[in-house]
């Protein structure tokens, strides 16, 4: 217990220091204040009464315990970077800078590009002028896709030191700077100066690595190889964009990204093989233990391996001194040490999901084992029972113990709820560790003596071949993903904390059961009724709806028919807010909009589609070729080609019918200027982009009269004043600002966060929101 109180109180005290700024050796100072308290506490008489009324809450002194907090607290602020002319983010926005540069990682090769991650040595060169400065820091470069460099070049780079870019739906910036990089490099000038200056084993490691790759990829055929190697390498890229979103549909991508069930996987196998090769329990104990360790480094010891590992070892040592883990601790305490190690690591979504996960196998993996071992014997005999329990909580009860308490999480960070991993987990699981254990034999034959490791792989083959077929069937699943709202950090303590009791109280309750059928039964009417009638709601009403909302670069616009069919015209970049509020808008069950338009730039569009299209699939794009860079029209055709979405270019001309009573037309598209035209039912607006009032005045009688409609992008309003808008007496305008003394049917976006125009039945209303 006095572990776990320490764990949590240096956790929080990262916290606090990340709200509340000071200066490390004051924080020390205070915890060695908190220090002294603590052994007061035990030996004043005015303080020991008040230390045995605490110590009926906390196992130890409320000094100690505050200066764990404040030694948490020091520790953060330690670690945050000191920005001097000895560091290179010093060099950032400083024009053209030559330094050298050890590569500390093997590249990572993408398709288009390829990342180094450096650890800078020497300043050589800033805007012309020559220095020699030794600098410490790392920097992220990124590179052509050709690129040779290996772990341990020793590079002379030339180029300009940016800051990460920070984003309103990413912050880059943060990302990097939780693994400590604080400056990046975008296609540099390089030089090589030395190879081999990196760590020996870790080239060796790294060297083993790729050849395993290369001989996998010998082994089995795509998209199989590219699973293979997410499982045994931890190297993903290679997935295909649509099978690794299928993965994530399904809520089965811890199958691809190495964390506790692959480990536990490992930890197993090295330990029975460690057990029957050594006679000696403590040095087998310690050759199993050396073989996660490699394992660990093998895959690029991300958070989630590292402390699967730490769990690993701590599991099998508490097998060979014949104590039972207590898991609550062992997992609070592997955290707090890898937080002493990277403070950072408390915002990490990948720990935070490794995190939780082990927290619900931990709170309710034996209590469910034990209340599903029951049930069976109820049923079966008790031979029968004992062997069905097992499978059954690996593959099932275990799963659904840490998707219950990894949920917080991913809504709190993706706004995506997985209906069919409930299905997917039990289906894909069970071959796992068959596919790991003859897999890995089978590259690691094929190193050695490549018929046999091809022998080895036709057992394996038809396991992947089946995963990969199961988890895109299940993707396709309709509605299979919700996209759902924004989750606050406050609802996300309320659920572990409601989480907590019931883990406390999982058994009692099991053993009342009987009584609490009834209240059970009367919960999941009242949750599914909640369910029915949010999608009565949000099902079509009859009506139009167009909605717009204000964008990093224009207003975004969501349009609904009276039928319910959706479609998206986008502007500009979309934001986390605005995906939150789409998720809001759109039907329960029906999240997968019609089509996307893009009348602007797709370059501008293009910086936040990749995290709103994958939240918002449409079932076709249609954009504007002639305002889109070749560089933003590729990326475009490459995404669409992969996800397999009908890409059109948009024309002028163009008439497209969204159901039997909307209409969109393409009324004026050049190269700066797109005017877009949305009939229905005697309501009219006109999309205007980058467009003159002239030119709006100008269109055929249908669409330049009064009471039309008016949405405006930021390009359309810079230029022209209010008045020459209003002039043109429309019902209403839709912009991106306002100013004082306009009419009321001036809606300005800046001063709302949406507008809603409902159209139906002769009327017209008019919704905002802050």
């Amino acid at each position: 217990m006095p572990l776990l109180w320490l764990s949590v109180g240096f956790a929080a005290g990262i916290v606090l220091a990340s709200q509340w700024t000071l200066p490390w050796p004051l924080w020390a100072a205070l915890a060695a204040f908190a220090l002294v308290l603590g052994f007061l506490e035990l030996y004043l008489p005015l303080l020991s009464r008040w230390h045995k009324h605490f110590l009926r809450v906390a196992p130890l002194p409320a000094g100690f315990l505050l200066a764990v907090l404040l030694l948490g607290a020091a520790r953060f602020q330690a670690s945050r970077p000191v920005i001097t002319q000895g560091a290179l983010a010093f060099y950032n926005g400083q024009g053209e800078v030559r330094f050298t540069a050890v590569v500390v990682e093997p590249p990572r090769k993408l398709e288009s590009i390829t990342r180094l991650r450096l650890r800078a040595e020497q300043m050589v060169q800033v805007e012309g002028t020559a220095i020699s400065r030794p600098v410490e820091g790392l920097a992220l470069a990124t590179l052509p896709a050709d690129s040779s460099w290996q772990y341990g070049d020793r590079l002379e780079l030339t180029g300009k030191l940016t800051d990460p870019f920070e984003g309103e739906s990413f912050s880059y910036r943060d990302y990097l700077a939780r693994q400590g990089v604080y400056s990046v490099i975008t296609f540099p000038r390089i030089r090589r100066l030395e190879q081999g200056a990196g760590n020996f084993l870790l080239s060796g490691i790294y060297a083993f690595r790729g050849q395993a790759y290369r001989v996998l990829n010998q082994l089995f055929p795509q998209p199989e190889a590219a699973l293979l190697s997410g499982i045994l390498l931890g190297m993903e890229d290679d997935l295909p964009p649509a099978l690794a979103r299928a993965f994530r549909d399904t809520g089965t991508t811890h199958i691809i990204a190495i964390s506790g069930f692959n480990i536990a996987i490992l930890a197993a196998l090295f330990s029975s093989l460690a057990g029957r090769v050594i006679r000696s329990r403590w040095l087998a104990l310690l050759a199993a233990v050396l073989g996660i360790t490699f394992y660990t480094v093998l895959v690029g010891a991300g958070a989630s391996v590292v402390r699967a590992a730490i769990m690993g070892s701590i599991s099998l040592l508490g097998r060979q001194i014949g104590r039972r883990n207590a898991g609550l601790h062992a997992l609070s305490l592997t955290a707090a040490c890898m937080c002493v190690f990277n403070p950072n690591l408390l915002w990490d979504v990948g720990f935070q999901l490794s995190f939780s996960a082990t927290l619900g196998l931990v709170w309710f993996g034996a209590p469910l084992e034990s209340m599903a071992r029951d049930w069976l014997k109820a049923r079966f005999s008790p031979g029968a029972a004992r062997r069905l329990t097992g499978p059954l909580s690996e593959y099932f009860l275990f799963t659904l113990a840490a998707q219950v308490t990894t949920l917080p999480v991913l809504l709190y960070h993706f706004q995506r709820l997985s209906l069919s991993s409930f299905f997917a987990n039990p289906l894909v699981l069970p071959p796992q560790p068959f596919v790991m254990t003859v897999g890995g034999a089978s590259v690691l034959a094929g190193m050695v003596l490549f018929p046999l490791g091809k022998a080895l792989s036709f057992l394996v083959w038809p396991l992947l071949a089946y995963t990969i077929k199961v988890t895109e069937a299940l993707a396709k699943i309709h509605s299979g993903a919700l996209v759902v709202g924004q989750a606050t950090a406050l609802w996300a303590a309320v659920y572990f904390l409601a989480m907590f009791l019931l883990s406390r109280n999982l058994s009692r309750l099991w053993q009342k059961r009987t009584l609490i059928k009834p209240y059970a039964g009367f919960g999941i009417f009242f949750l599914g009724s909640l369910l029915v009638w949010r999608g009565f709601f949000s099902a079509p009403d009859g009506r139009l709806h167009l909605t717009a909302f204000s964008g990093k670069d224009g207003p975004a616009l969501q349009v609904q028919t009276a039928e319910g069919r959706g479609l998206f015209i986008q502007y500009g970049a979309p934001t986390r807010v605005l995906n939150t509020f789409l998720a809001r808008r759109l039907p329960v069950f029906h999240q997968r909009p019609d089509g996307l338009i893009l009348p602007d730039d797709a370059a501008s569009a293009l910086m936040g589609l990749p995290d709103f299209l994958d939240r918002f699939p449409p079932d076709w794009i249609l954009w504007n070729t002639q305002t889109t860079s070749s560089r933003s029209a590729s990326r475009l055709r490459k995404w669409a080609q992969t996800q397999e979405t009908p890409l059109l270019p948009l024309q002028p001309g163009q008439s497209i019918l969204l159901g039997r009573s909307a209409t969109l037309e393409v009324l004026v598209m050049q190269e700066k200027e797109t005017l877009l035209g949305l009939a229905s039912e005697g309501f009219r607006a006109i999309l205007a982009s980058g467009s003159t009032p002239e030119h709006v005045a100008g269109l055929p009688p249908a669409w330049s009269s009064p009471g039309i409609a008016l949405v405006l992008s930021e390009d359309s309003f810079k230029e022209f004043p209010p008045q020459d808008w209003l002039a043109l007496r429309p019902a209403m305008v839709i912009a991106p600002t306002g100013a004082p003394g306009l009419p009321p049917t001036w809606l300005a976006l800046d001063q709302r966060a949406w507008v809603e125009v409902v159209a139906g039945e002769g009327s017209l209303w008019i919704l905002t929101g802050k």
